[in-house]
């Protein structure tokens, strides 16, 4: 972690799933159409395989839904159902988190705080696009 600035993501998927969270979040990119791989492509400035590829990654962790054919859509989420996936994305992840913080530095660890601090405040006050922004801002 940066004090300063989140890191730039190097890969082309990593860049254009950033883009696409980014987007489905404000949402920019409603809940329901098929979404056009092609046109988001040209809009992110990338190929078409590292859109197909971060569509596919948020699809596993459920903002996205790879439907028959190949087609893909944005999931509709409910605060409901955010919670549960991040509820058992949480129980996975517990290993990880305790090796990377004990690697982690004072500031790391001040800038983690503050933002589980801000998700927290987020899920408590129901507030669904901000918990789901201040949880990938942790991850």
């Amino acid at each position: 972690m940066s004090a300063s600035r989140p890191a730039v993501p190097s890969r082309a998927s990593d860049q254009a799933c950033a883009w696409l969270l980014e987007r489905i979040l404000d949402p920019c990119i409603p809940p329901g159409p098929v979404v056009n791989e092609q046109q988001l492509a040209l809009e992110i400035g990338l190929g078409r395989m590292p859109v197909r590829e971060a569509l596919a990654r948020l699809a596993g962790d459920r903002f996205t839904t790879v439907m028959a054919r190949r087609s893909t859509v944005v999931t509709s989420l409910s605060l409901d159902g955010v919670v549960d996936m991040f509820e058992a994305r949480e129980a996975i992840q517990c290993g990880v988190a305790h090796i990377a913080a004990r690697k982690a530095s004072d500031d790391d660890l001040a800038i983690l705080d503050k933002l589980i601090t801000s998700a927290d405040s987020s899920r408590k006050d129901r507030e669904a696009l901000a918990f789901l922004s201040d949880d990938h801002e942790i991850h």
